[in-house]
């Protein structure tokens, strides 16, 4: 047999072949955690198959029932079911392709090491670039192989690959759900001006200092500055720690009522308006963390919850000059400082990357994993080939069910509109 080049050019394809990797996928496939790895592999694919069968039902019946999923999906475009950075209007083209890369490379590579487990042949592993870019991954195993062995074996191969893609998501969302939930709010409390007779002028507070601490506690935003406030009350006294010119220096000053019972000391805070919309985001997406995970299905680019690592612009109006902001500048990581932002958009769009190759590779759509799975087992229980004409049957009926589910999702929202 001629052995195949190991770089193809199928314009604008380029194909990518190498047998490096051989000889990891067998050292990791004899490893012995392998084999209990490769049986809860076959025992999640199943659950993965259900759970996107559930999002496909949930999603049909919310494009059915509500006006206003099928008013935003029009306005999404059919571009947004698309998993191709540059293409989908809400994938970002370097952390989108970063996932796709990190995705492709997890579910071949994972396909590739059970294989070897088992004793299956892996000829060959690559990539498919389009003009340069990644978009595919591949590992070829014997197809006859693949037909006559062992029920078992074969459905641990092809489990292998989405389980490993939402082994992959899981480890990324927590991680970037620590990274995210552990910022404060960046912006300095500077103050902008002092009311003439206030507690703030009478102990000679200035325009442009900056309040870091209260009664020895450093305070890390204007609404922790509030808070410490309202503990004290109107009446008690406070020790203010400053720096003014990089000097740090210490003001001892009496709470007075601002109106309605509130404390303060009779300044106005620089830039209080952006202070405050950084702790209702922090406030509401440390919510949703605790309360509602399903929630990180929505994309930071699809402006439904406002992730702190966000690059979406926040605009505020002040006696009537606009100001504009990125959300992740206002926030800080206490070891990652600024570079937070980049780091969980990086671990984000792994976790969606990855959940959705995961649960889209599940599904019994021949020939995706979950379809070959379906009609290994389909000619295993009817004790037929793969290609006898009830299995072929069966599987093409409900490939073309799941498919039909997934064409309506997309088609509904332009014919159910007015």
């Amino acid at each position: 047999m001629a052995r195949r080049r190991s770089v193809e050019f199928r314009f604008p394809l380029i194909i990518i072949r190498s047998e490096r990797m051989l000889g990891a996928f067998d050292r990791l496939g004899r490893t012995r955690a392998m084999g209990p790895l490769s049986t809860l592999a076959l025992l999640a694919m199943p659950a993965l198959a259900g759970t996107a069968t559930f999002f496909l039902l949930i999603s049909l019946t919310a494009i059915l029932t509500r006006p206003e999923v099928q008013q935003a999906q029009r306005e999404a475009g059919p571009a947004s079911f698309l998993l191709l950075p540059g293409v989908n209007p809400y994938l970002p083209v370097i952390y989108g392709w970063l996932g796709i890369f990190v995705a492709l490379m997890v579910h071949e590579g994972a396909h590739g090491v059970v294989a070897r487990r088992y004793g299956y042949t892996v000829r060959s592993t690559g990539l498919i670039l389009f003009l340069g870019i990644p978009i595919g991954a591949f590992v070829e195993t014997e197809d006859v192989e693949m037909k006559r062995g062992k029920l078992r074996e074969v459905l641990k191969i092809l489990s292998a690959g989405p389980t490993s893609n939402a082994v992959v998501a899981v480890a990324s969302l927590v991680a970037m759900v620590a990274i995210a939930g552990s910022v404060t709010v960046a912006l300095p409390i500077v103050v902008d001006s002092v009311m003439e007779g206030g507690p703030a002028s009478v102990a000679g507070l200035r325009p442009n200092d900056q309040i870091v601490s209260v009664n020895g506690v450093r305070v890390d935003g204007l609404r922790q500055l509030v808070e410490a406030f309202a503990t004290t009350g109107v009446g008690g006294r406070v020790e203010l720690g400053v720096v003014r010119e990089g000097k740090p220096l210490t003001f001892s000053l009496t709470l007075i009522d601002l109106g309605g019972g509130r404390p303060g000391i009779g300044v106005v805070i620089r830039d209080a308006d952006f202070h405050l919309l950084a702790a209702q985001i922090l406030e509401r997406y440390r919510s949703i963390t605790g309360s509602n995970p399903l929630a990180f299905f929505a994309p930071p680019t699809f402006n439904v919850i406002a992730y702190p690592f966000s690059e979406s612009e926040v605009c505020l109006v002040e006696n009537s000059v606009e100001r504009c902001r990125t959300i992740s500048s206002l926030f800080t990581h206490p070891v990652l400082g600024s570079g937070f932002a980049a780091l969980s958009n990086a671990l984000y769009w792994m976790w969606f990357v990855n959940i959705n190759v995961a649960i889209f590779n599940a599904l019994p759509i021949y020939p995706l994993d979950g379809g070959q799975a379906m009609r290994k087992l389909l000619s295993t229980l009817f004790r037929s080939g793969e290609r006898s004409g009830l299995v072929v049957t069966i599987t093409t009926a409900v490939s073309l069910f799941f498919l039909s589910m997934l064409l309506s999702i997309i088609i509904l929202p332009y014919v159910l509109t007015g």
